[in-house]
């Protein structure tokens, strides 16, 4: 079964927009990946991810 769950929209103490979810997923699914991720490889049935956008949506 392939499913993307987004279960929490917040706004941060600046406005930005954060999205907190998880993704059970066989396949990796094509997120960008900064820099300094903390781990920036699908390992397996369920990873989870955090999103943070500006408050100007970038």
């Amino acid at each position: 079964m392939n499913t993307s769950l987004s279960p929490r929209i917040i706004l941060d103490e600046d406005n930005n927009i954060v999205v907190v979810g998880h993704i059970e997923e066989s396949n990796k699914f094509d997120f960008p990946i900064t820099e300094n991720a903390l781990n920036s490889s699908h390992n397996g049935n369920q990873d989870i991810f955090i999103i943070k956008l500006s408050n100007d949506g970038k």
